[in-house]
Parts: structure tokens; sequence; C-alpha cells
């Protein structure tokens, strides 16, 4: 496992792994509550939202995922030029920040924003 994010209580909350899946952890139970599947690709960096709604994880390859942590589905898949390696929610509003070879991106998260096509 690559990243993990714990929760207030100490427990890990969800790690992310080598295998392109992300591990959403039962805090009462210490036990995997679901399995997030990416596109394949190592999973580099893991954050889950302040409200613990949603979580974001990178994959060196250049990917963003979003989930919906009650849903366990994918929201979004954001791709940029270069690897990303660390990601994090804003702590107001609903917005990511992603860091990797090319620098920053800050990304807005909305249902506005987001493009179904």
């Amino acid at each position: 496992m690559r990243s993990t994010w714990p929760n207030p209580a100490g427990r890990h909350l969800a790690t992310a792994g080598y295998d392109g899946q992300v591990l959403l952890w039962d805090p009462a139970t210490g036990r995997p509550r679901h399995v997030l599947e990416g596109d394949g690709s190592a999973m580099w960096s893991v954050a889950v939202s302040r409200d613990g709604t949603s979580l974001v994880a990178v994959t060196m390859d250049g990917a963003a995922h979003l989930w919906d942590i009650g849903t366990a589905v994918e929201v979004c898949r954001l791709r940029v030029d270069g690897h990303l390696s660390a990601c994090s929610f804003h702590p107001y509003g609903h917005r990511v920040v992603l860091g990797g070879s090319a620098g920053l991106y800050a990304c807005e998260i909305s249902p506005d924003a987001v493009d179904d096509r």
C-alpha cells in the first residue's frame, strides 16, 4: 500500500495501493468496507474530504479519481500532462489540489463543473 489517510480516531480510513485500488476501511471494525477500482494504474496518494463524503486518489500516469464514499461510485476522472504524486482537499469549499511533475492543479468540484460527455 502506498498512501493512507487517517480518520480522527487515528485508524486508516482509506489506503491507496499499487494494484490500482483504494481500500475504504470501516473504522468501527477495522475491515475493508469498499474496494474502489481505478483504471489499473498504481494509486500514489489518497485524501478524504473534510466532511467525509468524497475521496480523491491520484496515479503516477496523471489521473485523478474522485469517488463518492457513501455509494463507492467514481464521480469523475481527470487527466493531466505528466504524473501526479499528491492530492488534498481544500478545507473550505469543493476543491481539490493535485501535485505532480508539471506543478500544482487546483480543481473546482461541483455538479455544474462536471461534463458528462
